[in-house]
């Protein structure tokens, strides 16, 4: 019989044997871009407030005092050359890095962006 003296990777595994205290943590920083996470992503005015009143409008017709807010404020980075990114993340995706954004509970702060809204 042969022993592997290496760890083996695989598509569905990876071992590892860990010494350290009570808990030891992994700290893990990804860059992940924000346009493979998003369900929208666009510059055009039109396909920004479309998506808002499918998504934030009971009638179809006119937005909440909040949203409208929202939707000004891309509207307003549309018109100083901005992308909006648009999308959500859930602890039931079985995705691991967007189970892992969820329980951050917010979005980390960055340079490349301005968050306009996250709940």
């Amino acid at each position: 019989m042969k022993y592997r003296t290496q760890f083996v990777a695989n598509s569905s595994s990876m071992s590892f044997v860990i010494a350290g205290g009570d808990s030891p943590v992994i700290k893990v920083t990804l860059e992940i871009p924000v346009a493979d996470l998003s369900d929208l992503v666009t510059n055009n005015g039109e396909r920004i407030k479309k998506w808002f009143m499918d998504n934030y409008s009971w009638d179809r017709i006119e937005l909440d005092e909040r949203d409208q807010k929202r939707l000004d404020k891309a509207l307003e980075r549309i018109a100083n050359g901005k992308t909006i990114y648009v999308g959500t993340f859930s602890n039931e995706s079985g995705n691991s890095i967007e189970d892992s954004l969820y329980d951050l509970g917010e979005l980390p702060m960055s340079e490349d962006y301005e968050i306009i809204y996250y709940e």
